[in-house]
């Protein structure tokens, strides 16, 4: 992960086991689940605690939208980020995930086909639609103040409003099936990439339904955010490598942009790293 000497700033144990469910990063803040029935605000510079409230076993995702955090489970959730309040709970109907903000509203469901998908009003949780039957789909991502979804062969281009399709693709192969793993990436107005089953990139366009394979531009983390058992004794990013003393996975995540970078076999602490020459630039390891 560094070209140059690391050092240990701070941990803090989780007391779980790996699970599925991402921490939520970003460079002010860290979101995650401990103790099986917590979520917890740290302060990325030392880890102190901001707030702890309780929460149900094993929620699916962790989100944070602007000062608000969005819990997705059994129920879809969102607290203040700054007191961990809850703000409101959304009556969706079954599971919640996924949870992706477009603008004003949350789009959930569609997680593994189990569940419908709909929105909800960020700001009050009133649900705005629902599809009436369930609806299979990758992690979805806000592209402009609309959604796009997909799944198998196809993708398509929802507006979060009323839930009604703008624009449809088809593939070349089906897309890249993983849980709650990013599968989209927006470009501009224009362009969105995609990764396919054989983890190809292809290009999206609202200005063609014609579908193509591009040269990805940037490194699209290739590991799921699920349990991973193949032991790796170091970690190799874009500086070089990390021993990290033990045969386990690690997930990284870079506080300067919220990257995923590598994902655990077991999150039992969080430990944080900053490099040399006293620039704090910490990742955070979920060994």
């Amino acid at each position: 992960m560094y070209d140059h000497p690391v050092r240990h700033v701070w941990e803090r144990s989780l007391h779980i086991a790996g699970y599925a469910a991402i921490p939520a990063v970003r460079r002010d803040v860290i979101v995650v689940y401990e103790r099986h029935t917590r979520l917890v605000c740290l302060d990325p510079r030392d880890g102190s605690v901001r707030w702890d409230v309780a929460t149900e076993p094993w929620p699916r995702e962790i989100v944070l939208a602007g000062d608000r955090v969005l819990v997705g489970g059994s129920r879809l959730r969102c607290l203040d980020l700054a007191t961990g309040a809850e703000l409101w709970c959304a009556s969706t109907r079954e599971w919640s995930a996924h949870a992706v903000v477009c603008g004003p509203l949350v789009l959930f469901g569609g997680w593994r086909g189990y569940t419908p998908v709909g929105a909800a009003e960020l700001e009050t949780g009133a649900v705005s639609w629902c599809t009436p039957a369930r609806t299979a789909t990758v992690l979805p991502a806000a592209w402009g103040d609309r959604a796009l979804l997909g799944h198998g062969d196809r993708a398509w281009l929802v507006s979060p409003r009323d839930g009604a399709r703008l624009h449809d693709w088809r593939p070349p192969e089906p897309l890249h099936q993983a849980d709650l793993v990013e599968v989209f990436r927006v470009v501009d107005a224009d362009r969105c990439l995609a990764r396919t089953e054989s983890r190809r990139v292809v290009e999206l366009r609202l200005s063609t339904p014609e579908v193509r394979y591009v040269e990805c531009p940037f490194d699209w983390p290739r590991v799921l955010p699920f349990l991973v058992a193949e032991p790796l004794g170091l970690v190799t990013g874009a500086g070089g490598r990390v021993h990290t003393g033990e045969r386990r996975i690690y997930a990284i995540h870079d506080l300067g942009d919220g990257r995923v970078l590598m994902v655990t076999k077991g999150a039992l602490r969080v430990v944080a790293l900053e490099g040399g020459g006293g620039i704090p630039s910490p990742s955070v390891w979920f060994p």
